[in-house]
C-alpha cells in the first residue's frame, strides 16, 4: 500500500520495507493501484517486481512475505491475476458475477459433475463457469471465474462496484492521497471515490458465501 507523492524522487528511508534492499521504489498509477509492484529490482532479464498485495500482512489480506515475480516472462502478470485477481487494466479487483446459476450438463465420465455453477459477466452478458467439470476440489477456486475476466473485462467493473481497500488507518491515508492527486473526485464531505474503502485486497482461498440460483430455488452455497 505505500504511495509515494509525485513530486518526491524516493520514498523515505523510514517507510521502505526492509525486504526491498538493492530494489528501486516503482511508482505507482495512483494510491488506490493494488496492482503495480511497489518496488523493483533487477534489469532486463532479471527484472523482478514485489507483489505489493502479498508483502501486507495477513490481517490486511496479504500474506505477510516477499514474493518477488519476474516482469520479464509475465510471472508478476499471471501472480496478480490469477493468485489475488487484480486487473492489470484497472489496478482494481475484477468484478464479481452479477448472478449465479446452476447448469446441467452431460456427464462423459463418472468422475464428472452432472451440473456447473456459473457466474453471470456484467460486461459480455455470458454465463461463464465458475468450477471445473471434474469432481475434485480446485486448490483456487476463484480461478475459473478470474480467466473469464482477464479475458473479457478489459478494465471494466460492474456498476455501483466499491469498496476495494481495507477500511482501517492505512487505508484511510491511501484515500486521503488519491484525493489530494484528484481534488476532481471530491474534497471533504464529499463522496468516498469508487472501489475504495471496507474490502481488503483478495488474495488465495475461497470466496464469500452468496445466494446461488440453483434453477429451482436459491440455495447458499460457498465456493
Amino acid at each position: 500500500s505505500f504511495f509515494e507523492p509525485h513530486d518526491a524522487r524516493y520514498p523515505p528511508a523510514s517507510c521502505a520495507p526492509p525486504s526491498t534492499s538493492g530494489s528501486t521504489f516503482n511508482m505507482p498509477r495512483s494510491a488506490l493501484d493494488l496492482y503495480t509492484p511497489r518496488f523493483v529490482k533487477g534489469i532486463g532479464r532479471e527484472k523482478c517486481g514485489l507483489c505489493p498485495i502479498c508483502y501486507e500482512p495477513k490481517e490486511r489480506g496479504g500474506e505477510g512475505r516477499s514474493e518477488w515475480l519476474s516482469m520479464k516472462f509475465s510471472a508478476f502478470n499471471y501472480h496478480m491475476q490469477y493468485v489475488h485477481g487484480i486487473s492489470p487494466s484497472s489496478a482494481l479487483p475484477f468484478s464479481p458475477p452479477t448472478a449465479f446459476r446452476r447448469a446441467k450438463r452431460k456427464v462423459n465420465h463418472k468422475n464428472e459433475k452432472s451440473t456447473l455453477l456459473e457466474g453471470h459477466c456484467h460486461r459480455c452478458g455470458e454465463w461463464a463457469a465458475m468450477e471445473g467439470v471434474k469432481c475434485v476440489e480446485a486448490k483456487l477456486k476463484e480461478i475459473y471465474w478470474w480467466k473469464h475476466t482477464a479475458q473479457c473485462h478489459k478494465g471494466s467493473n460492474a456498476a455501483g462496484e466499491s469498496a476495494a481497500h481495507l477500511d482501517d488507518e492505512l487505508g484511510r491515508k491511501v484515500i486521503a492521497a488519491y484525493s489530494a492527486s484528484h481534488p476532481e473526485s471530491g474534497s471533504s464531505g464529499a463522496s468516498t471515490p469508487k472501489n475504495t474503502l471496507n474490502l481488503a485486497p483478495r488474495k488465495s482461498g475461497g470466496l464469500k458465501r452468496m445466494d446461488v440460483d440453483d434453477g429451482e430455488s436459491n440455495a447458499s452455497q460457498i465456493f
